[in-house]
């Protein structure tokens, strides 16, 4: 018998759960923001792409999911630093 090819699940196959309170209330948000995203941390600013390195999404789309019952984010977390944070 033939093995069926592993097939990894994409975000909007996947059952949301809230990874807190387990709520299925998850929403889930996609924006196309063209090249205009300002990221701002620590007082530094940045515009440009959506950064990959930080969970949202990357390039053009700001991509997240949130709990409309708890508002956790959901995602992996923490989120080492990202190079804003790093540039001087």
């Amino acid at each position: 018998m033939a093995e069926l090819p592993l097939r990894i699940q994409t975000h909007f196959e996947m059952e949301k759960i809230c990874q807190t309170c387990y709520s299925q209330r998850v929403v889930s948000v996609i924006a196309k923001t063209g090249e205009y995203c300002v990221i701002e941390i620590s007082n530094r600013r940045q515009l440009g792409p959506v950064p990959k390195e930080m969970n949202i999404g990357g390039d053009e789309y700001l991509e997240f999911c949130y709990c409309l019952d708890c508002g956790q984010l959901q995602g992996i977390f923490p989120v080492p630093p990202i190079a804003l944070e790093q540039s001087g």
